[in-house]
């Protein structure tokens, strides 16, 4: 599971560097255009389109990001709790349900070159 884990937070780094860049630009969506510092960057051919991009707005992914990262350190507590009392019942559970979590979050990621079909979740 830890390549799992360094897996997901290299791609949780390389989405927060790119939403940051996109802020630090003054994203916004006029009308059907993706403008970043005063430029188009994007066409969207439908009002549909648009609001698309518009509720994946650089903000939005990193309070995703941040959630995603959540996930993870409660995963890793959850393991140091396993490690300190490995006889706990209940938070042995919880670690199985995390890990399962994990591979959800993992799954976005599915294709990147670098990724375990063994993550799938089942």
């Amino acid at each position: 599971m830890s390549d799992l884990v360094e897996f997901l937070t290299a791609r949780l780094d390389e989405d927060d560097e790119a939403a940051l860049d996109m802020l630090a630009r003054d994203w916004t969506l006029t009308g059907r255009d993706v403008m970043a510092a005063g430029f188009v960057i994007a066409e969207a051919s439908s009002d549909l389109t648009a609001r698309h991009i518009a509720h994946y707005d650089p903000a939005r992914s990193r309070r995703e990001i941040e959630a995603k990262r959540q996930h993870l350190a409660r995963y890793q507590g959850a393991l140091l709790r396993q490690q300190a009392e490995p006889g706990d019942e209940r938070n042995n559970g919880y670690v199985v349900a995390m890990s399962q979590v994990l591979q959800d979050d993992t799954a976005v990621y599915s294709g990147h070159p670098d990724y375990d079909e063994a993550w799938r979740p089942e």
